[in-house]
């Protein structure tokens, strides 16, 4: 007692605690300071206490447990003040033994209101969602009772009309009576907003799947393994063979080497994969439907990148009836190429539908017109005839497609590449859908050798007629004119000059033999 300060404090703690003895607003302050005690860090806090008129009493007291305690709880709070941040949730705490409570201000932002006591739980009640609020008055219920809170999620209606997905994760304590709670309230909007819209699109995805023989997928590379395949698969693949496919990408389902083809494209790394895929990726590949059938279908993959992710989309449409019946088709529209060849008729076919006429080449073999110089509309066709014929068949044709006949058939003339007129035949089938005419399809066959060959029948038929009629009265008229006077020459009496009939006799048959003579020249006529 009575010894000096500094004997008991380091030099620079004992002038601080001096300075501050010297000033009145410093002076009831509690002064913290650390020492070094046994190798040891402790922590102490002074404070002056008035002890009477003349005295002051320096009052000392070890602080180590508690500045220990409270600096380990700023650091907590620090770091749960980071983590909130990060991780976008507010956390609060309360003790009804204590009566000690605490929430942080990110709590403002979650909820987009002032959250302090019981008061705003009650105000905030009335901005839940009618369908939430069985859950949220329950867990206000055992708030007051003391008992355990409830997990879940409520929805909250904020500025604006919007409704906010609040998350609440709760940690109870039974201590005694009381209780102790240790929670968070986790925006989770996005999450369950992205998470309905994936489910929705994927239902309606497995619904569409349904009415479709297209398998979907999508594909992360990353992962190296298929996140989504559609309901459709079922149709080609075994129910148990799903998980495995999604993992080794159809391995045993595609043919080897079109197997192999996949594979290499969707293990690329990310700058190989987008110049794969740079134009997408399609593709007609052998696909063993059940691992058993083989079928053809159409691989497709599509590079699709967000921020964060790459992935393939891919669709395989089954297009096996569609190859078969386009091999079919090829085969025979090659038949019907050679044999349009080995015609001598000149094809036509006219599309009503799209108002489209086509020709095969032998319009040029025969009628010498390139098929590329003739316009491909009917007034094409129309153009060709001749300008006498041209309403007739243009009629004709309307009025087989206006009564939806099976046949058709006409006969003019058209004009050829030397700009000859050529007799022709042109026949047609009508083909009809929904009772319309929808097609027509014709040959046009040139007849002018046969047509030539009838007028030349028919001229010579005309003067076979004449040479007939000539035979049958001119012919007979002089022949009878002689046998009387023959008849006559013998019955006569002798008084009757026989000169005279025998001139008449002479110029009978000199006619006659004129006769003959013209006969004679028509004949020549005929051949």
């Amino acid at each position: 007692m009575g010894q000096d300060l500094t004997l008991f404090l380091p030099e620079h703690i004992a002038d601080e605690l001096k300075r501050r003895l010297g000033k009145d607003d410093e002076y009831k302050e509690s002064y913290r300071y650390e020492l070094e005690v046994n190798n040891k860090r402790q922590w102490y806090e002074a404070r002056f206490v008035a002890h009477d008129a003349n005295n002051t009493l320096l009052i000392v007291r070890n602080i180590t447990k508690e500045f220990i305690a409270q600096r380990e709880r700023d650091l907590y709070f620090e770091q749960l003040k980071n983590a909130e941040e990060v991780l976008n949730f507010a956390f609060w705490s309360y003790n009804s033994g204590e009566g000690e409570r605490f929430v942080s201000q990110k709590i403002v932002e979650v909820f987009e209101c002032e959250f302090t006591d019981e008061h705003d739980v009650k105000r905030i009640l009335q901005f839940v969602h009618k369908d939430d609020l069985a859950f949220v008055n329950e867990n206000y219920r055992r708030f007051l009772n003391k008992e355990p809170l409830l997990d879940g999620i409520f929805r909250l209606e904020v500025s604006g009309g919007r409704y906010k997905y609040i998350l609440q994760r709760v940690k109870s304590q039974k201590i005694a009576e009381n209780i102790s709670y240790t929670g968070v309230f986790v925006d989770v909007t996005n999450e369950v907003t992205i998470k309905a819209d994936l489910k929705e699109k994927t239902r309606l995805l497995n619904v569409l799947s349904l009415y479709t023989n297209d398998i979907i997928f999508v594909y992360d590379p990353g992962k190296g393994f298929i996140e989504y395949i559609s309901e459709s698969a079922k149709k080609y693949i075994a129910e148990e063979d799903i998980s495995e496919v999604r993992k080794s990408f159809f391995k045993g389902y595609f043919e080897e080497r079109h197997y192999k083809t996949l594979s290499t494209i969707v293990t690329k790394k990310n700058g190989s994969l987008f110049k794969a895929l740079k134009d997408n990726f399609k593709s007609e590949l052998l696909f063993f439907k059940y691992k058993q059938r083989p079928v053809w279908v159409e691989c497709s993959l599509y590079l699709h990148k967000d921020e964060e992710n790459v992935y393939i989309l891919g669709v395989i449409k089954d297009i096996n009836d569609a190859k078969l019946n386009l091999e079919k088709l090829q085969m025979a529209n090659m038949r019907f190429s050679i044999a349009s060849k080995a015609s001598t008729d000149a094809i036509w076919d006219w599309d009503l539908v799209d108002n489209t006429f086509e020709w095969t080449e032998n319009v040029e073999l025969f009628f010498g017109h390139p098929v590329s110089e003739i316009p491909p509309e009917p007034e094409g066709w129309f153009s060709l005839c001749h300008p006498e014929d041209r309403e007739k068949v243009s009629n004709s044709i309307r009025s087989a497609i206006d009564d939806k006949k099976n046949y058709w058939e006409s006969e003019y003339k058209i004009i050829d590449g030397s700009g000859n007129y050529r007799y022709v035949l042109n026949r047609a089938i009508l083909l009809t859908e929904n009772g319309q005419v929808v097609r027509i399809i014709g040959a046009i066959h040139d007849i002018t050798a046969e047509k030539e060959t009838m007028n030349k029948l028919s001229e010579q038929n005309k003067k076979l007629r004449e040479i007939a009629w000539t035979q049958s009265h001119l012919v007979r008229a002089p022949l009878a004119r002689i046998l009387g006077l023959i008849e006559m020459y013998d019955e006569v009496e002798k008084n009757i000059d026989s000169k005279s009939i025998n001139q008449l006799i002479y110029a009978s048959a000199k006619e006659l033999d004129e006769i003959i003579h013209l006969i004679n020249d028509k004949t020549q006529d005929v051949s």
